[in-house]
């Protein structure tokens, strides 16, 4: 599995560290786009690597979880105010397969995989929570995932679009469908 090289250690990395080190809140600021730069007060919980960048994993002032890539943050200083870890942190990482991993996972996608691809599936998990909610005579499977953003599972999705059927929900099978319309477009 690719991981990217490990990130430079720096003032902004030891500041975070630290921080999550000692379960105490940064004070940081993040470049938000070229032109203007944003403060967050954070409780970080930790750094990681997805797709060969470095993020801070975060909850910001309203308890949200966020993510925020290392080479964006300009400038972070240490506070003495502490905080406690989210308790659910480590499985909401352990569920990730991408950064466009969320808290929640209300959002349900469910496909239809035929019988020549079926194994596949039933051997591995290729989407967050996937289950296999039904097996037909032939083979074929009905499988479920459940995501906080469809984001997470689109790159999974396209790779096997060929050989698979989205069934629900109506608005993903349009995002899809919106999305190989543009590609065809660039072509």
């Amino acid at each position: 599995m690719p991981t990217g090289n490990n990130y430079e250690e720096t003032k902004i990395t030891r500041v975070l560290e630290r921080a999550i080190r000692t379960r105490t809140k940064v004070f940081m600021t993040l470049a938000a786009d070229t032109s203007k730069a944003l403060n967050y007060d954070v409780n970080p919980l930790k750094i990681m690597n997805y797709d060969g960048f470095w993020y801070l994993l975060g909850i910001n002032a309203y308890k949200q979880v966020r993510k925020f890539r290392l080479d964006r943050i300009l400038d972070a200083v240490n506070t003495d105010k502490s905080f406690k870890p989210t308790k659910n942190i480590q499985k909401i990482l352990q569920e990730s397969q991408n950064i466009w991993f969320g808290e929640k996972r209300n959002k349900k996608v469910t496909f239809w995989v035929p019988a020549k691809f079926a194994p596949y599936f039933e051997k591995k998990a290729y989407f967050p929570l996937q289950k296999i909610l039904k097996k037909q005579k032939n083979g074929d499977i009905l499988v479920e995932t459940s995501i906080s953003n469809y984001r997470e599972i689109i790159p999974t999705v396209l790779s096997w679009l060929e050989h698979i059927m989205l069934v629900e929900p109506e608005d993903f099978k349009t995002l899809i469908k919106d999305i190989l319309g543009q590609a065809i477009q660039r072509l």
